[in-house]
């Protein structure tokens, strides 16, 4: 558009530029008020009653959906009436039925169970199909879920429901009411109007499905009579008075595989005592039918209900065997995007990360980034988003939710896995991340060449304290001469020095850390080893140490040819002194077949004069004041310099033409300088 004077007038939308802005803002308050929402929904089910969990009709729609996701054991009441107990939670058991467990439940063997032909549903003489006839009371909050659910089970079995109305019926049914749990008797108790209940919080399919299993005639899969053959029981995480929850059921499994993913499997924190497991699945991480989620990430496989959602489980999923899944075995980050690009949005995602350092001197380290989940619930447990993290073995670990985790902090393993479980019933929260880095622990004799320029090594469990009888060593052996120190980043060791890392270096060389020692250490030659030993009564320190290298244009490495048959090198200034803490290290490579040989035409380690004619001279200094520097020539090449006859050792001088030959095609020689500052040295280098 040109304006009066004909110069071109820029076009401005103002009406389009405030509706983009009003979208934007409106978009902000909506964040905002979702954020507060789901921050007053947390406040309110961190007081959430639970045994049996409950919430009133004025509640939030939020707090239903709360109500919803939470296991049996927490909508369920300890028992019903006077005559009617629950047993494992949700099976119905008449007082004679509980008090004979109370007698004896030290064995389920003689214990009766579904496999005995009266329980089971009889055949409709007209359809030739096991029948279950039922009654849905008005009470029932979501008739057409609960019909869903039976489809479910007629299309998976040859059990049929049909439906009847209420009244006084001559055959055995089962009435479908709304009452304060979810529960049901196990199979068919040959009597009328047997219940099933449907409270408050079970109107999830997983849930009905399980609860009619129950009415088939199913127990819980961990149950069965072979169970032992396919996970543990850690009796001594279950609460006191229900270890009989826990026993196995005198059953018939009729040749079916144990199912993990069973309807009626336990999930592995019922009934706990503490923050730890009780049941141990033998197989989670060998199943070839784990699929990946991502990078490095293995998707849990929750049987239905089978997902830990309270403290940390009393059902371990471990395998001792590597996992057939991908595992993280490098540097990477576990987002906050556990299962699906956009995030924690779907709920009921699962997600396990199977952090494995490449070998045993490595242990993995998890830095926290980002860490924000929904929070604990009641009982101070993580009910509805929970990330267990196990570090100290794959059998158990500790669980996070809320803001537990805060960024920065570090979860350091205790071997070469760290292993994440993570699930959420909600999708309400951003998630976490996590960077996962490995460092080197005092664990095993561990080799080590590497072209890096630093290396760390810790004490287990860094920085808690380390444990008695430990005996470990790190060996770093670099791949081309380097100028090596060693850093102490943290040293805590007894103040009498009974317990100290020893380093042993070129030649035998010994240097001992312990007390609160400083650093750096300057360390000669490019091959270390760094030992540590601790007696059975130890174990209140700790320590952490870096070794690391800087360049140097005296540490290099000589490759000899037709074409280049001879060459010299020389000290730091030479022919002036060097400076203090010279150190220079040469590596001389000949081609197969050939030797190499030196030729000192310069040593002068001890002393700025040189007097050789002088008997009191050489009486001083030759091959003596060996602490105020010294030569070592490895006559096979040996970055180590061993103490024995393929090295010499030079001390104090040497005369105008000293010679060696190397023993193969391959020599190294390392100048140290301490603290003493000389002449130095010059040697040539030719092929012979």
């Amino acid at each position: 558009m040109a304006g009066k004077d004909g110069s071109h007038v820029p076009i401005t939308n103002t009406n389009t530029l405030r509706l983009i802005l009003t979208v934007l803002l409106l978009q902000s308050i909506l964040t905002l008020v979702r954020a507060r929402a789901v921050e007053s929904v947390e406040t309110a089910a961190a007081h959430m009653p639970l045994c049996p969990a409950h919430v009133s009709e004025d509640d939030d729609p939020k707090m239903k959906t709360l109500i919803n996701t939470l296991p049996l054991e927490l909508l369920n009441p300890p028992k019903i009436d006077d005559d009617k107990h629950l047993f494992e939670g949700d099976i119905v058991m008449d007082g004679q039925e509980w008090h004979y467990l109370e007698r004896d439940n030290s064995s389920a063997t003689t214990r009766k169970a579904i496999k005995n032909v009266a329980r089971l549903w009889p055949v409709d003489a007209t359809s030739g199909w096991p029948t279950i006839h039922y009654v849905m009371t008005y009470s029932v909050l979501d008739p057409l879920k609960v019909r869903d659910a039976m489809d479910v089970w007629e299309k998976s079995t040859c059990v049929k429901f049909v439906k009847i109305s209420d009244g006084i019926h001559t055959r055995p049914f089962i009435k479908v009411k709304s009452g304060s749990g979810c529960y049901s008797f196990v199979g068919n108790m040959r009597s009328n109007a047997q219940v099933i209940s449907l409270g408050q919080g079970c109107y999830n399919l997983g849930t009905i499905l399980h609860e009619l299993g129950h009415v088939l005639g199913l127990y819980h899969e961990q149950s069965r009579a072979d169970r032992n053959d396919y996970i543990g029981i850690n009796f001594t995480n279950v609460q006191s008075n229900m270890e009989k929850n826990f026993l196995k059921e005198k059953t018939k499994h009729y040749g079916v595989e144990y199912d993990f993913t069973s309807i009626m499997h336990y999930h592995s924190t019922v009934t706990q005592n503490k923050a730890e497991e009780s049941f141990v699945d033998y197989s989670w991480s060998s199943r070839s039918s784990l699929q990946s989620c991502g990078e490095g990430r293995v998707p849990l496989l929750p049987p239905v209900r089978t997902v830990a959602t309270s403290a940390l489980p009393v059902l371990v999923y471990v395998h001792p065997a590597p996992p057939a899944a991908p595992a993280a075995t490098s540097h990477m980050t576990i987002t906050k995007s556990p299962c699906v690009k956009v995030g924690m949005r779907v709920p009921g995602s699962g997600c396990v990360w199977w952090v494995r350092s490449p070998d045993d001197c490595l242990t993995p380290v998890l830095t926290v980034n980002d860490f924000v989940l929904f929070g604990k619930a009641t009982n101070r447990q993580c009910l509805w988003d929970r990330l267990e993290i196990r570090t100290q073995s794959i059998h158990y670990g500790n669980e996070y939710c809320g803001t537990d985790l805060k960024p920065g902090q570090k979860v350091v393993g205790e071997g070469r896995d760290i292993v994440l479980f993570f699930s959420s019933n909600l999708g309400w929260r951003r998630g976490f991340q996590f960077t996962v880095s490995f460092r080197y622990t005092c664990r095993s004799s561990c080799l080590v060449s590497d072209t890096g320029k630093s290396l760390s090594w810790s004490s287990p469990f860094y920085p808690e304290d380390y444990q008695g009888q430990l005996y470990c060593s790190i060996t770093v052996n670099k791949e081309q001469p380097t100028k090596m120190f060693l850093a102490l980043n943290s040293v805590n060791l007894p103040a009498d020095c009974r317990e100290s890392i020893k380093i042993t270096s070129a030649h035998g060389t010994v240097a001992r850390i312990c007390r609160n020692s400083n650093g750096p250490l300057q360390l000669p030659g490019s091959f270390h080893t760094a030992s540590f030993a601790s007696n059975a009564t130890s174990g209140s320190q700790s320590w952490a140490v870096t070794f690391f290298g800087l360049s140097s244009w005296c540490h290099k490495v000589v490759t000899l040819s037709k074409a280049r048959s001879a060459g010299s090198f020389s000290s730091p200034r030479f022919p002036k002194k060097y400076p203090k803490h010279t150190e220079c290290e040469w590596w001389i490579k000949a081609p197969a077949g050939r030797r190499i040989k030196l030729r000192f035409r310069t040593l002068r380690l001890a002393t700025s004069s040189y007097h050789p004619t002088k008997l009191q001279f050489k009486r001083r200094f030759y091959q003596k004041m060996c602490i105020r520097g010294y030569v070592l020539v490895s006559l096979t090449g040996n970055s180590a310099y061993p103490n024995d006859d393929t090295t010499v050792k030079l001390c104090g001088y040497r005369n105008d033409g000293y010679s060696l030959i190397s023993n193969g095609n391959e020599a190294a020689l390392l100048l140290w300088g301490s603290a003493y500052s000389s002449t130095g040295l010059w040697v040539e280098y030719f092929l012979v």
